[in-house]
């Protein structure tokens, strides 16, 4: 099976290494290759592949498929939102989604890698199913919907909690105190989530409804960062509600 990556930054470049450890024609079309990495790149697209990865912005998704000519080959995207109809101009097309934060700098265990799988046709199915059983990957078969509420969740979980973490961090920083401090704390709430719901696990004075403690915290907020005092004034707002219930 020859497959081809288009794209080449931070989700083609993990890609790129999962695949090529199970299939040796793989092919990637970037104009910005990193001459250390042992890849076969180039900067047009072949015609003569079985499967076509487009990991490349979603904006650039639609145009991109566009000069893929292989006849009965396979297209997919790797977009959490992207609808896989932007790609239906092809016989065979769908969406190999990894759930995951990526960066180049640092390289994750396959093991850590779960994949949304969408697609047109049992065809289609079939060999995205077979590709991530081939790395030995977590996948689980999603409509675009779900595909949706994935992303969605992932954004609530990693990329909004990581602001909070901007957050602490600028807050220990303005009171000299050592961002180490606090990972332990991080590690544990994290580490709970592989016993409990974290509806079970929640605590905090907005649960426990301690009003002169979250007025306590939001003033010391408001002298030192507004927009950390707006998002603690939110969410305990929310927490609050939803223990109500």
């Amino acid at each position: 099976m020859k497959i081809v990556l288009i794209g080449y930054g931070n989700v083609g470049w993990h890609l790129s290494r999962f695949l090529k450890m199970y299939f040796d024609q793989l092919e990637i079309v970037t104009n910005n290759p990193i001459d250390t990495d042992n890849f076969t790149f180039r900067t047009d697209i072949p015609q003569d592949a079985d499967i076509y990865i487009i990991t490349r912005q979603e904006k650039y998704v639609a145009e991109t498929s566009k000069n893929i000519s292989a006849e009965n080959a396979i297209v997919v995207h790797t977009s959490g939102t992207l609808s896989a109809n932007v790609l239906d101009d092809h016989k065979h097309y769908g969406v190999l989604y990894p759930l995951q934060t990526f960066r180049k700098s640092k390289p994750l265990s396959i093991a850590n890698i779960n994949f949304a799988v969408e697609s047109s046709d049992k065809y289609t199915l079939d060999t995205l199913k077979f590709i991530c059983e081939s790395i030995h990957q977590n996948y689980v078969i999603v409509d675009s919907e779900q595909r949706l509420a994935l992303h969605t969740t992932g954004v609530l979980v990693s990329n909004f909690s990581n602001f909070l973490y901007v957050l602490a961090y600028n807050l220990l920083d303005k009171y000299n105190l050592s961002h180490e401090i606090i990972k332990p704390l991080i590690r544990e709430t994290t580490d709970r989530l592989e016993l409990y719901h974290p509806s079970e696990v929640q605590t905090g004075p907005a649960v426990r409804g301690d009003i002169e403690i979250i007025k306590k915290h939001l003033d010391f907020l408001q002298n030192v960062s507004t927009e950390a005092a707006e998002i603690y004034e939110i969410l305990s707002k929310a927490i609050i509600k939803y223990y109500k219930k």
